[in-house]
Parts: structure tokens; sequence; C-alpha cells
């Protein structure tokens, strides 16, 4: 029998949210208050993934949790930072 026939409604699966661009899976964790993800700290600081790390090697930015793939900084040393990167821009 055809919905029209019995008078329901055919079921409809409610709308799925847009697919966002693949992270490594681990993007939506959830991390203690007070930290950023490498990604929101990139996009805070207003670079790329690369040069993140960079800082992190150059010892001008701290990791401050989550694992070696995931790692989580301080939001206050990501907010330093970009302070610290605003002033020179400004010099």
């Amino acid at each position: 029998m055809s919905p029209r026939e019995t008078g329901k409604r055919p079921s409809v699966s409610p709308a799925r949210p847009p697919s966002l661009p693949h992270h490594g899976g681990m993007e939506s964790q959830i991390i203690r208050p007070g930290h950023l993800t490498a990604h929101q700290t990139a996009r805070l600081l207003g670079i790329g993934l690369p040069a993140v790390r960079q800082l992190v090697r150059r010892g001008q930015l701290a990791r401050s949790g989550g694992t070696d793939r995931q790692p989580w900084y301080a939001a206050a040393d990501v907010a330093a930072l970009a302070a610290k990167r605003v002033r020179r821009a400004a010099a």
C-alpha cells in the first residue's frame, strides 16, 4: 500500500547538518575549560597548523594537555601570544 492509501505520511528522516571537512576526527572532543585545540589556536592566531607546530618547537607556545596527536593549549597563553603578535605588527 502507498502512503496515500493508508493515510499515513511517509517517514521523513530529520535533516542532517552539513558535513564538515575532515580534521582528524577528534576536533569535537571535549576539552577542559580554559584550553584550546590546535585548530582553535591556529584560527585565533590567524595562522595554519604547521605554524602552530613551529611555535611549539621554538618554545613560544607550550602544550598544556591533550595527546601527542591532539594537543591542547592554554587559552591564556594563546591570548598572550596573540597580543604580542598584534603589538609586534603595530610597531
